[in-house]
């Protein structure tokens, strides 16, 4: 979720040699930093292919919205793609739903343009939101 290369360098040589082991075997290194956690400026010199910022928006109701704003702004700037995170309340409550509709509002003319995750939590969130998901993908692309 963050990586301090500053205090840790042993475990910036250790993701540096993982990238290389994982290309070597021919597959991508993806990381899916939280929000202006450290490192996440650094994510393709690191070796990842492609990073996901998590906004942090849905799970927190006192977050501002300014972190949708702002994630959008510093991913852009960097080449990085974003996290759409869903609460397993999303039918049960208002706020939450609210939340994710700002996801959908501040990310949705990217998607098919640059990477983008989803994260609901628990796989039977993931099943129970599929159609929601789908809509918005297909909505935007």
């Amino acid at each position: 979720e963050q990586i301090d290369k500053l205090s840790d360098p042993d475990s910036v040589q250790l993701i540096k040699d993982t990238a290389d082991y994982i290309h070597s075997i021919g597959y991508q290194f993806t990381w899916i930093p939280y929000f202006k956690s450290s490192g996440y400026d650094t994510w393709a010199e690191l070796g990842f292919d492609v990073a996901c910022m998590q906004p942090n928006y849905v799970f927190n109701l006192k977050a501002p919205y300014s972190n949708i704003v702002d994630c959008d702004k510093y991913t852009k700037e960097l080449g990085m793609g974003v996290e759409m995170e869903i609460d397993s309340q999303f039918f049960d409550n208002k706020d939450y739903a609210e939340r994710y509709y700002a996801y959908e509002k501040g990310f949705g003319e990217f998607v098919g343009k640059r990477p983008t995750a989803y994260y609901a939590g628990a796989p039977e969130t993931m099943l129970k939101l599929a159609d929601l998901m789908t809509k918005f993908f297909n909505k935007n692309n």
